[in-house]
């Protein structure tokens, strides 16, 4: 206890100094975290860098590779269709050849709907690979064939789009003489119209406009690319056919508006069409989504192991640091710390070669400082028992000298008596401690003195449970207490004096109380006493000496925290409050 208490009250000093300076304070983050994180957040950030770097250069990479591919591949299935589409309306002009439309009979007629001639060109388009569902024939004299597979009547025809287009485009057929147009028209958009002049071979004059209605699926026939939508524009530059997968976005791809395919584009030269190639940039990076899957499996488990090869690392870096502040911490604490082992050869094992020689020598220091303290704790304790016992001494024979004067030879037979008991207790026995009854005992006798010396003014009361009296307190404790009360809180006025002594437990603590309804001080002489300073009011005020020396041997006998308080008034009395352990016989 008193090795700890030497060391804990020289750290203080040097502790309090280092507060005020702020260096004392409790790093935030230790050394062992912050190199911690130091290699673990490089290791993740270089993981990232080069994680990135892969998936751009894959990426570019990819994609460069899927456009040049594209490329290649549409301007091959542009060739096709175009070779295709050719030889499509030279077969479908020798189809018409071959029927007789032109005969002077079918000519005659002004309107024929579902003619043998017109069932029979169909039959021949049909075999010709077109899908037939509107046929409409109209010659140079007026006259009108017409052919439907009942998903549209003539009266309709002639009020949709693309009748529209055969009259405002006539002039365009005639400059165009045996060339085939092709259209798509909004109102109908899963179909295409074939628009071609039919013209005499002898005469080289127009004799009629047809218009064949065929479904836009022959186009998917002639579309020879997988993984890759079609979009073709006439040479108007309008829609002519896109693939159905487009039909969710074609008007964001039409404006421009869409980023997700990657665009080719070639030009069907014989048709002065233009036609784009799309590939999907997610279909595109698939593959590179489940190289990224395994990538980051891979870097989950590349993360665990880098965590625990961080920690290790900053462990072994620190070890030597870590056992430095934890011998501190030991030393902080009042312990004796243990030599340190240093486990790495770097320079923080210098440090532990110094600090394991600081503290043999400090532990050599307390121990040689421990040893005088402790001697000189034990004479300053006989000194102050010495010394009450001579002042006592010398008030006791003051008091019977008193009562001498009254020549009253049975006050002064019971004063000497109680006198008598008084010097038995102060002079018998060596022991530093008694119980609590037999203080009482020894205070009853000091204060029947008193009350003698004082003329049966001063009266007292002491409360105690009696489960208490087996408590063992210093010898003496009490009398300074109320002597004091006598001396100073009565001195200029003896008339109803009153001392209470009250002892009570305050959880594992023995209160004894000594109050008196004297003169008081004021609160802050009553802590000049307690903080031990020199203070005198006259010269024969001596209060503070006796609190002085019994604020001593209580820290002497157990410890400084506990001790005596003061709770004083002017005009209103004082109480001395001592707190000690609870140490029963």
């Amino acid at each position: 206890m008193i090795k700890r208490e030497l060391w804990l009250n020289h750290k203080d000093e040097e502790i309090s100094e280092v507060n005020e300076d702020g260096l004392a304070k409790q790093p935030k983050l230790p050394i062992r975290k912050k190199m911690f994180w130091a290699i673990y957040s490089l290791i993740l950030l270089l993981t990232l860098i080069v994680d990135t770097l892969v998936f751009v250069t894959y990426k570019y990479d990819i994609e460069s590779q899927i456009a040049q591919f594209g490329n290649q591949t549409i301007k091959e299935s542009g060739i096709n269709i175009s070779r295709n589409i050719l030889s499509k309306e030279e077969n479908l002009t020798y189809k018409i050849g071959e029927c007789n439309l032109f005969t002077e009979e079918a000519q005659r007629n002004v309107y024929s709907e579902n003619s043998k001639e017109m069932k029979t060109l169909v039959a021949l388009i049909s075999n010709s690979g077109f899908q037939v569902t509107l046929c409409y024939l109209k010659r140079t004299n007026g006259s009108e064939e017409f052919w439907t597979n009942g998903s549209i009547t003539i009266s309709e025809f002639r009020n949709s789009d693309i009748n529209s287009v055969l009259q405002s485009e006539s002039e365009n057929l005639n400059l165009n003489r045996g060339i085939a147009i092709w259209r798509r028209m909004e109102d109908m958009p899963e179909s295409v119209y074939i628009i071609k002049n039919i013209i005499d071979d002898v005469t080289i004059e127009k004799q009629a406009v047809l218009c064949i209605q065929i479904d836009n699926t022959f186009f998917k026939s002639l579309q020879n690319t997988e993984n890759m939508s079609v979009l073709i524009h006439d040479e108007k530059g309008n829609v002519l056919y896109y693939s159905d997968e487009l039909e969710p976005v074609i008007d964001e791809i039409l404006m421009g508006r869409n980023s997700d395919f990657i665009t080719m584009n070639t030009k069907i030269t014989k048709k002065n069409w233009s036609m784009t190639g799309l590939i999907s940039k997610q279909q595109v990076l698939d593959t590179l989504h489940r190289l990224l899957l395994i990538m980051g499996m891979i870097e989950v488990i590349f993360c665990i192991i880098s965590f625990w090869i961080a920690k290790y690392v900053s462990e072994n870096m620190t070890s030597n640091i870590s056992a430095l502040i934890e011998s501190m911490r030991q030393l902080e604490q009042g312990s004796q710390a243990d030599m340190i082992q240093a486990k790495t050869t770097d320079e923080t094992a210098y440090l532990v070669e110094v600090f394991n020689h600081l503290n043999q020598k400090l532990q050599e220091t307390i121990e040689l400082l421990t040893v005088n303290r402790t001697q000189k704790e034990r004479a300053e304790y006989n000194a102050l028992i010495a010394q009450l016992n001579p002042h006592f001494l010398y008030n006791a024979l003051e008091s019977v000298s008193a009562m001498a004067k009254l020549n009253q030879q049975g006050e002064i037979v019971e004063a000497v008596d109680n006198l008598a008991k008084l010097l038995r207790v102060c002079l018998s026995g060596n022991e530093a401690e008694i119980t609590l009854d037999k203080e009482f005992d020894y205070i009853r006798q000091y204060l029947s003195l008193e009350r003698l010396i004082t003329g049966g003014h001063i009266d007292w009361d002491i409360e105690c449970e009696e489960k208490l009296y087996c408590c063992r307190v210093p010898k003496l404790i009490l009398q300074p207490l109320v002597e004091n009360s006598i001396v100073h809180g009565f001195d200029t006025c003896m008339e109803e004096a009153m001392i209470v002594i009250m002892v009570r437990t305050d959880k594992d603590n023995l209160v004894i109380e000594v109050s008196d309804n004297g003169a008081g001080m004021s609160q802050k002489y009553a802590d000049e006493i307690i903080a031990g300073e020199e203070v005198k009011k006259s010269e024969h005020d001596r209060r503070h000496i006796g609190i002085k020396s019994i604020q001593q041997r209580i820290t002497y006998l157990y410890g400084e925290q506990y001790g005596v308080q003061i709770q004083a008034q002017e005009e209103a009395g004082t109480t001395v409050k001592l707190t000690m352990p609870v140490i029963k016989e």
